[in-house]
């Protein structure tokens, strides 16, 4: 803007000396002051319309490079606006994503333990009727014994006690595990009651009768407990309790064994 001034002046300054000199000659170079003056007229005016259109042009321009200024600055921040808002937006998808993952694999991780738990509890239980079947096919072997009088023989323990065993380490029920225990003893003492019914002040008869009975009771115990509701196991339990109690103790003196 200085620039122009100057310019200006200068111009101006020129154009005043020649008017000047025109006055004082009446005469410049080979025109006299009349020409002399249409001619600087023109010229006056031409340079002043190129100085207005100069500044015109210049405050345009100057103009469109606020207004260009301005456009870019505000694509700038709706770029940036725009960015920040994608980027929220992708943010919130992945979360999302993120916790629909963690949702599905939780459900995948519980279905699976799920399925694990039925599984062992599965295998569990085929253990447990494998300890129960052993058992019962030992009690049936013994009991088809007894009906052909055949002295069941105390060699036959070790097998009654590794069904029993298998039976209790697949039990969690304290009051069945220590059932099956007694189970071993009362078995014992019966053998050496069907081996010696004398000493027990009874006949032959009498003691395999009681074989009999005991060793079905045993027998009736194992086939229905795995498939009894609790409240029948505890009248299974009570039955077998008391038909054991039949079985004379070796310890006891022979004169406190009751006579039959």
């Amino acid at each position: 803007m200085e620039n122009d001034l100057i310019v200006w002046f200068l111009v101006w300054h020129a154009l005043v000396e020649g008017f000047a000199e025109a006055r004082t000659t009446d005469e410049i170079l080979w025109m006299n002051g009349a020409t002399w003056a249409q001619l600087w007229s023109g010229v006056i005016g031409a340079v002043a319309g190129a100085g207005v259109a100069m500044h015109v042009l210049r405050r345009t321009l100057r103009e469109q490079t606020r207004i260009a200024g301005e456009n870019e600055r505000v694509q700038r921040e709706l770029a940036a606006t725009a960015s920040a808002a994608q980027a929220e937006l992708a943010a919130k998808q992945l979360t999302e994503q993120r916790l629909a993952l963690e949702r599905q694999l939780k459900e995948q991780r519980d279905a699976l333990n799920l399925q694990l738990q039925e599984q062992r509890l599965e295998a569990a239980l085929n253990r447990e009727h494998t300890a129960i079947s052993e058992l019962m096919a030992f009690f049936a072997a013994e009991m088809e014994g007894a009906f052909s009088f055949s002295l069941p023989e105390h060699k036959s323990f070790g097998r009654l006690m590794g069904a029993v065993a298998r039976w209790q380490l697949e039990s969690k029920d304290k009051a069945l595990i220590e059932e099956l225990t007694a189970w071993l003893e009362t078995w014992g003492n019966l053998v050496r009651v069907v081996q010696d019914p004398d000493n027990f002040n009874l006949s032959r008869n009498d003691a395999m009768g009681m074989y009999v009975r005991i060793t079905g009771s045993m027998m009736s115990f194992a086939r229905d407990w795995p498939h009894a509701d609790p409240k029948d196991k505890k009248g299974i339990m009570k039955r077998v309790a008391s038909a054991r109690a039949e079985v004379p103790d070796p310890n006891l003196d022979l004169d406190d064994v009751p006579v039959k």
